[in-house]
């Protein structure tokens, strides 16, 4: 069997999309949209499952743009731990902790890995059932026929009606990974952030940035995605865009591989 590779730029902040698809115009032979589009989702990763011969290729170009790149053998691409979903967490130094359950994980964040976070819009459905009576006009009818015939056929019966309801709602999630690999995500929308005491607003995407913001301040040595380095140049609109929690692991697989020196 073949072994497969992956390509990756090794540096912390990604590239501008425009620099990542001009190297895959030149390494992979693709069309400049084609590479663009590639770009925006790729978070980081210059070729998947590809043989030696493109990552030879992909390397040589990342080389002629000064971009810093590596590969790795694919069973080498790091997984995940599952997430614990933290809803409320406190300060204290350079110290934080995180409620879980009835236990309390404590971590130094110097012992921060990754911190990455991404805003993912999810569609919400919700079915409404109302009964409806009948309408004024099969109201009239009915009596009309009543008074006709003497027959008792009654006004009409009322019917359950269902409504489909779509909302689409943007949540903001964060993950943090620690030295031991666990990995911690905070939900904006289920968190306190009462953490934040004085600093701690009415609006909870304002609360999320400055959690963020406070992190970041007391790890400065801790990797962050683009999106962290969207979030502290004042944008909360990331230069990425992220449809789904996979699209923010795939950044954090791609972050934990940059940081190794072997494979």
């Amino acid at each position: 069997m073949t072994d497969t590779y992956f390509a990756f730029i090794k540096e912390e902040r990604l590239p501008n999309i425009q620099k990542t698809a001009q190297v895959l115009v030149k390494s992979r032979n693709m069309i400049l949209y084609e590479a663009l589009s590639f770009s925006a989702k790729s978070y980081g990763f210059l070729g998947e499952n590809i043989d030696i011969e493109e990552i030879k290729k992909i390397m040589r170009v990342c080389e002629e743009y000064s971009l810093k790149a590596d590969y790795c053998i694919g069973e080498k691409v790091p997984v995940l731990n599952p997430v614990s979903e933290i809803k409320r967490a406190s300060f204290l130094d350079s110290f934080i902790s995180f409620e879980s359950g009835n236990s309390t994980l404590k971590y130094d964040l110097k012992d921060l890995k990754i911190m990455a976070y991404a805003p993912i819009c999810e569609e919400d459905i919700k079915i409404i059932k109302d009964k409806q009576g009948p309408q004024a006009a099969e109201k009239a009818i009915r009596l009309g026929i009543m008074i006709t015939t003497g027959l008792p056929i009654g006004l009409g019966k009322s019917k359950e009606i269902s409504k489909e309801i779509k909302k689409r709602e943007t949540y903001l999630y964060l993950d943090l990974i620690f030295s031991d690999n666990v990995r911690i995500r905070i939900n904006s929308e289920n968190f306190d952030f009462s953490c934040l005491k004085e600093e701690k607003g009415y609006s909870s995407q304002m609360n999320f940035k400055n959690f963020c913001l406070k992190i970041a301040q007391k790890s400065e040595k801790t990797w962050k995605n683009t999106a962290i380095f969207d979030l502290m140049e004042g944008s909360m609109s990331p230069t990425l865009k992220y449809e789904t929690l996979s699209d923010l692991e795939k950044e954090e697989k791609r972050l934990l591989l940059a940081q190794l020196k072997n494979f």
